[in-house]
C-alpha cells in the first residue's frame, strides 16, 4: 500500500460508526470474566449481587490493573449492580430498596470508598456521574489474605438482622456492613399476608403468632392472631400454643385446661413427638410420656406413631419387656417407610 494512501485510510476508518467495528457476537462465546450472581435472603430481604469476574493471571492488581484514584466497576464488563427488596442499612447510612450500580473508589492510603448510583445500565464506570450517587461509604480493606485469584463477592458475618457483603481478589478484602430492621418487614409481610387467602383458615394466624412468641417481639397482636387461629379451627397445634402462654403469665388453670384440650385433640403422630420432648432434657417425665402414649391408642387404636412414642418411653424408663412388646406392636403397624426406623431404634433395646 502506498504509504501517502495510509492517513486517507485512518481517517476513512474513524468515520466508520463503532457499532460497525465492534458488532456483537454472532453466537456466544466464553467470556474471560464470567458472570456470577450472588444472593443472600436476611428475614423477607433478598439482596442479589450480580458482576463479572475477572481473573488475576499474574498481574499486579491494586494500584496498576485496577488504579488508585480512579472509580472502579466492581468487577468486568458490565456494571456490577446490587439489589435490595426492602430498604437496608449499608455502614449505618440508609439505603432505600432498589437496584444499584456498585462502585469502589480504591485509596494507595486509607480507607476507600465505597459508591451506590441510581444508574445500575451502564457498561462499567466509563460513565461514571458522580451526581448520581444515592449513598457513599469509607470502609478501609484489609490486606495479607489467602490469595483469590478470580475476583469475588459474599456474604459474611450472616445474623437474624443483617451481614456483611466482602469483596476479595489477590490479597485484599473489602467489607461493608448491612443492617436491616427484619421484625419490621416480617411483621408488615404477615400483617399484609393475613388478609388474603390466609385470613380463612387457622394455618396464617398459628404461623405468625408462633414466629412472634419463639422471637419475643409482638406478643400483643400475636394473641389476637392465636385466639383467631383457634377460632377458625382448635386444635393440638394452637392449643398447645396457648397452653405454653398461658402457663407463662402464671395462667395455671387455663393452660391446664387448653392442654388437656390440645391432647384430646392430637394426632398418634403428635402425641409421639410431644413424648419425645418429655423424655429428654435433664429431668424426663416418663410417666406423662406413657399416659399420653396409652390414651391416643385408646382414640386410635391402628396409630403407629403412639405405640412407637410407648415402646420409647418404656425403653428410657429400663423395663425392656413391656418395650419389646410395643415395638412389636409398632412394627406390625409401621408404615413401610418408616419400618428401617423402628427397626433401628429396636436393635438398641438391652
Amino acid at each position: 500500500m502506498n504509504k501517502h494512501h495510509l492517513p486517507l485510510l485512518l481517517a476513512f476508518i474513524l468515520l466508520i460508526p463503532l457499532g460497525l467495528i465492534a458488532q456483537k457476537d454472532a453466537i456466544p462465546v466464553p467470556r474471560r470474566s464470567p458472570a456470577a450472581t450472588v444472593t443472600q435472603t436476611i428475614g423477607f430481604t433478598d439482596i442479589t449481587i450480580s458482576y463479572h469476574r475477572p481473573a488475576a493471571k499474574g498481574r499486579v492488581i491494586w494500584g496498576n490493573l485496577v488504579p488508585y484514584e480512579q472509580v472502579w466497576r466492581a468487577g468486568a464488563n458490565e456494571i456490577t449492580s446490587i439489589s435490595f427488596k426492602h430498604e437496608v442499612r449499608v455502614e449505618g447510612k440508609l439505603l432505600p430498596a432498589g437496584t444499584y450500580g456498585l462502585h469502589i473508589l480504591p485509596h494507595k492510603e486509607g480507607a476507600w470508598e465505597v459508591i451506590f448510583s441510581s444508574n445500575a445500565t451502564d457498561w462499567g464506570s466509563y460513565n461514571y456521574r458522580e451526581e448520581e450517587d444515592v449513598q457513599r461509604i469509607s470502609v478501609t480493606p484489609t490486606t495479607g489474605n489467602p490469595f483469590q485469584e478470580w475476583m469475588s463477592f459474599s456474604f459474611g458475618e450472616l445474623g437474624k438482622e443483617g451481614a456483611t457483603v466482602d469483596m476479595k481478589w489477590g490479597e485484599l478484602k473489602l467489607s461493608f456492613k448491612l443492617s436491616i430492621e427484619v421484625d419490621k418487614h416480617i411483621l408488615a409481610q404477615f400483617r399484609k399476608d393475613l388478609r388474603t387467602h390466609a385470613f380463612f383458615s387457622w394455618q396464617g394466624f398459628y404461623q405468625a403468632a408462633r414466629y412472634c412468641f419463639n422471637e419475643g417481639i409482638n406478643e400483643e397482636e400475636a394473641m389476637q392472631w392465636l385466639e383467631t387461629s383457634i377460632s377458625r379451627e382448635a386444635n393440638y397445634s394452637n392449643l398447645m400454643l396457648r397452653s405454653q402462654q398461658m402457663e407463662k403469665k402464671g395462667m395455671i388453670e387455663e393452660a391446664k385446661g387448653d392442654y388437656e384440650r390440645a391432647i384430646s385433640l392430637a394426632s398418634s403422630k403428635e402425641i409421639y413427638y410431644l413424648s419425645r420432648r418429655l423424655l429428654g432434657g435433664e429431668n424426663p417425665n416418663i410417666d406423662q410420656a406413657i399416659e399420653i402414649s396409652e390414651k391416643a391408642i385408646d382414640r386410635d387404636p391402628e396409630g403407629w406413631w403412639a405405640y412407637f412414642g410407648l415402646a420409647t418411653a418404656y425403653q428410657k424408663k429400663g423395663e425392656t419387656a413391656k418395650a419389646k412388646e410395643f415395638f412389636e406392636k409398632t412394627l406390625s403397624k409401621v408404615s413401610p417407610d418408616y419400618k428401617y426406623r423402628v427397626e433401628a431404634q429396636y436393635a438398641t433395646l438391652k
